[in-house]
């Protein structure tokens, strides 16, 4: 069993920020029906299925998780935080209408028939917002998703610690990744390797919580494109090999990404990696509160385009300029802020985000990439996934 205790600690902090920042917006409760934002008002991540799973967090009033009668056990064991479980049964109406007529009941034993009430725009299913604005007419239903995600954004205590972790669990396995890869092995073949040292490792160190080791190689072709998949192709000597390592803990991700070479590398191998790092280095410089994101991404892209690989469509018509050279990181591996040139956002003190400038060049079939988690502090940052940075020699 993972550290419940903690996990419980965590929610109540969480409601208890969220209150803080309702108050501030006169939001009088909050619906919420997206799976990580569910888990950080509730300590529970269900297995997603077609059975809607809401929980309506008030100002004033006891959080509340909707749920179909079929979770009613496992709920308890693992949201046992909160107090107030409604089930609702499908056998009388379809699933939608069913919980739909469970969360109008709960708003009006809150009496907030007449309350401002938010919602995640970009997730809660319309059906939703006509049935209540039909039902409820004096509702007033708002888009809820700036302030779920400013709550996200800043990482408690206990939030950074589960994410210190899990830097831990993600160092280790790059250690392992790169051992076991050599050329003639497939992709998959070395991913499952690496896995199989690595778990053991982990729940070994971390026996109590709830732990998820993921990652792997792309090689070759296939490191072009930030998507792609592994599968049975074998590394081959002079290929670049993108490697990437999460760790989990209790939900909270972090990553650890290096590039290597299969073999010795070239003079341009060797350039284009070197680019990347001082790219990093630059970026990292900036990396403090106060500091916006666009200018993080502007400072690494000023170093590619100052070592002539800032724009690879010169080489051909398929390359792209790198959108974003990372990301927030939380609960999911690519949250807000992003590091993109249209994202004004200034870091602050609890924020973790990755830096992860890339290269990847279609018209000779390979990529690059380097990325650590960063967390930020009061007066700088700490890279929370240090790890050796020669690993393409």
């Amino acid at each position: 069993m993972f550290s419940c205790k903690l996990i419980k600690v965590i929610v109540l902090e969480n409601i208890a920020s969220a209150r803080k920042l309702m108050k501030k917006e006169s939001v009088d409760a909050l619906i919420v029906k997206q799976p990580h934002n569910l888990y950080y008002m509730s300590g529970w991540s269900p297995k997603v299925t077609a059975r809607p799973i809401l929980a309506v967090v008030p100002l004033k009033n006891e959080t509340t998780l909707i749920i179909p009668e079929i979770e009613e056990t496992t709920s308890q064991r693992y949201a046992d935080q909160i107090k107030k479980i409604i089930t609702y049964s499908e056998n009388k109406y379809n699933l939608f209408e069913a919980s739909a007529r469970t969360l109008k009941k709960v708003i009006e034993d809150m009496s907030l028939t007449k309350g401002r009430i938010g919602i995640e725009e970009d997730f809660l299913p319309i059906h939703y917002y006509r049935f209540l604005k039909n039902n409820l007419p004096e509702i007033e239903l708002v888009d809820a998703d700036s302030l779920i995600w400013q709550l996200r954004m800043i990482k408690s205590e206990k939030q950074i610690e589960n994410m210190r972790r899990a830097s831990e669990i993600a160092v280790i396995g790059m250690d392992i990744l790169l051992d076991v890869q050599k050329a003639g092995k497939t992709e998959l073949e070395i991913n499952k390797e690496a896995q199989n040292r690595l778990s053991p490792r982990a729940h070994e160190l971390y026996s109590e919580d709830k732990i998820q080791v993921e990652g792997g190689v792309l090689s070759g072709w296939k490191t072009v494109d930030p998507h792609e998949l592994p599968s049975g192709k074998h590394l081959e000597k002079g290929e670049t090999v993108k490697n990437l390592m999460g760790g989990t803990l209790n939900n909270y991700y972090t990553a650890l990404h290096r590039t290597t070479v299969v073999g010795r590398p070239t003079d341009d191998q060797k350039y284009r990696w070197e680019t990347l790092v001082e790219a990093q280095r630059k970026a990292l410089e900036l990396v403090k509160p106060g500091t916006k994101v666009c200018d993080v991404h502007n400072a690494i892209k000023l170093v590619r385009d100052e070592a002539g690989l800032g724009n690879l469509r010169a080489h051909s018509p398929h390359a792209h300029d790198q959108a974003r050279t990372g990301s927030g990181q939380g609960l999911h591996y690519h949250e807000p802020p992003y590091l993109r040139a249209s994202d004004d956002t200034e870091l602050m003190p609890g924020m973790v985000i990755t830096v992860q400038p890339q290269l990847n060049d279609p018209a000779i079939g390979m990529g690059f990439g380097i990325g650590d988690s960063v967390l930020i502090t009061r007066d700088g940052h700490e890279v929370l996934t240090e790890f050796r940075k020669d690993t393409i020699y």
